[in-house]
């Protein structure tokens, strides 16, 4: 049976092992991004001890964890009493892609939100192969488009 909880810090290996995996499903690096193990151990390890920050979400099958989706939390510009949460990764590995394990995790990261009094919730998709069904899947659930994003690398200062 899977369970569904908040991360904790005996999590960090596993999390870690999905933004490596997120990270090259997701081509960052055709996009411009690096990836530095410590660094992205050290961001966890602060979004972690930082609950009113970050929500980290994870699927545990026994003792293993399959899943992990987390967010960031901040006000609202038009209104700062209103919190939103924006999805910065959401991974299943994939031998549990297609059981639900994906979906009860949302399930379970919604009701968390909702727990938090939190107003919002932002889904992305990335540009990879199974774009176009995972917009279906937040449509069906009553998200609503609402952006797209376009980015560009910044030149560094060098002092």
């Amino acid at each position: 049976m899977t369970v569904y909880r908040c991360a904790v810090p005996e999590d960090l290996p596993a999390i870690s092992r999905h933004l490596l995996a997120f990270y090259l499903e997701g081509r960052f690096r055709e996009k411009g991004f690096r990836y530095d193990t410590v660094s992205a151990e050290a961001f966890v390890e602060y979004a972690l001890k930082s609950p009113d920050e970050f929500l980290i979400m994870v699927a545990m099958d026994g003792e293993k964890c399959v899943g992990s989706i987390c967010g960031s939390i901040r006000p609202w510009m038009g209104d700062f009493r209103q919190k939103i949460v924006a999805e910065i990764w959401w991974w299943v590995d994939r031998p549990y892609r297609g059981s639900g394990v994906g979906k009860a995790m949302l399930n379970a990261y919604e009701e968390e939100i909702t727990e938090r009094g939190i107003d919002f919730t932002m889904l992305g998709t990335h540009d990879f192969e199974n774009e176009r069904a995972l917009a279906r899947v937040y449509e069906n659930r009553g998200y609503k488009h609402a952006e797209h994003f376009y980015m560009k690398e910044t030149p560094r200062c060098h002092l």
